[in-house]
């Protein structure tokens, strides 16, 4: 789910971070991860090919 946002209208850009929750077989519990939306917008407010996904590799137990 979409946790967080982030608009700037004058440079265009745009931040979404999100998050989801992932159970490797045979686990007791379960691991929260990050995902961030870092996002572009042309001169039209359509998204710039160049936009950047990253995440969360480490992840955070719950």
């Amino acid at each position: 789910s979409i946790t967080d946002k982030r608009v700037d209208e004058s440079q265009k850009k745009a931040v979404l971070r999100a998050s989801f929750f992932v159970v490797a077989m045979r686990a007791q519990s379960q691991v929260e991860n990050d995902l961030l939306w870092m996002l572009e917008m042309d001169s039209e407010g359509k998204r710039d090919p160049k936009s950047l996904d990253i995440v969360d590799g480490t992840g955070e137990d719950n």
